[in-house]
């Protein structure tokens, strides 16, 4: 029988699966993790997204992100707020006739989807077309021109931080399934004792924007430009900012301030990404419990290019651990799942 076949026969489509990789299971015939993002139909005829009532009678496991997005991300919901009111200022006439064609509730819940899609497309956009050309350059070696910058500079980052940057060292969108009931997709990861030294480690990419200039590092500029009677605020950004040394200090005193405030860009890992490298980490074994665990933010256009690493601590990691694990339960219970053993 043909692959073809074999795959048309099957219960579930299985792969990489992109955005709809949200169940995941270990393969009864290879014992290798997959993502069962779709199921065959009825009828027999084709294949439909993979739900919840499906996970429950086949025993799949949820992504990690779904765990994770039980928790409430205050940044998160204050940029929405955010985005929603410049969605009524943008267009008060047309806010204001849904409002009394819908009613306050319905007209919020319209124009707070309106705002997020806007912002949500052209971001999404950007960030999944640098994630899938670093991706595309780790497993097969093909450089994609668009996002030649990015992917060099995530090379860069990487070699400083493992001491090599061979390629093949690498493993990319490795998928993990625990026995604990969870599964997802590692966008890079390295064994132990690939060379002499050498530490497992796992790196999640994050696509970011670089934020407009803050009021006091405008500030410093105004100062700067005057009288370089700028002793004082400069102090005060250096000791909030540790990244504002070296090449900034350069190209802020050079007056190029556009340029200076780019390279002090310096992105905070939080709690949430810190809970998924956690639980990949513990997915893969007890080999891998020591792991480093690394994020990587690519900087969203007009800045492609600016890579940043934030790399986690072993406290940070076991907190991370222990956060993860309670929300596991906690989307067991809520969605009449089987509860995860106690991890042994």
């Amino acid at each position: 029988m043909t692959d073809q076949a074999q795959q048309a026969l099957s219960l579930f489509r299985t792969g990489g699966g992109g955005e709809k990789a949200h169940w995941y299971r270990i393969n009864p015939e290879t014992g290798e993790p997959e993502c069962a993002y779709e199921i065959l139909r009825a009828d027999k005829k084709g294949y439909r997204a993979t739900t919840l009532a499906d996970a429950r009678t086949h025993g799949l496991a949820p992504g990690s992100s779904a765990i994770i997005n039980q928790a409430s991300k205050p940044q998160l919901e204050a940029w929405g707020r955010e985005r929603l009111l410049e969605q009524v200022i943008a267009d008060l006439e047309g806010a204001s006739k849904l409002v009394l064609a819908k009613g306050i509730k319905d007209a919020q819940k319209d124009l707070f989807s309106a705002a997020m899609d806007t912002h949500r497309d052209s971001k999404a956009r950007a960030g999944t077309s640098m994630h899938a050309a670093v991706e595309r350059w780790y497993q097969y070696g093909e450089l994609d021109p668009d996002h030649a910058e990015t992917v060099t500079s995530v090379r860069r980052a990487l070699a400083d931080l493992v001491g090599h940057d061979e390629r093949e060292r690498w493993n990319a969108e490795a998928t993990v399934c625990s026995p604990l009931g969870f599964g997802g997709r590692i966008d890079l990861s390295q064994k132990h004792g690939w060379y002499e030294g050498a530490h497992a480690m796992l790196v999640d990419l994050k696509s970011k924007d670089i934020p407009p200039p803050s009021k006091d590092y405008r500030e410093a500029c105004a100062a700067h430009e005057m009288s370089h009677a700028w002793n004082a605020t400069w102090s005060g950004l250096v000791r909030d900012r540790p990244a504002m040394t070296g090449e900034f200090c350069q190209a802020f005193q050079a007056g190029e301030y556009d340029r200076a405030w780019i390279l002090a860009w310096k992105p905070i890992g939080y709690d949430n990404n810190c809970m998924q490298l956690a639980g990949y980490r513990h997915a893969l074994g007890r080999d891998w419990r020591e792991a480093r665990c690394v994020n990587v933010f690519l900087a969203r256009p007009p800045h492609e290019g600016e890579v940043r690493v934030w790399e986690w601590s072993q406290d940070q990691l076991a907190r991370g651990w222990h956060m993860f694990y309670s929300l596991l339960f906690h989307w067991c219970a809520r969605n009449r799942m089987p509860l995860p053993g106690r991890d042994k």
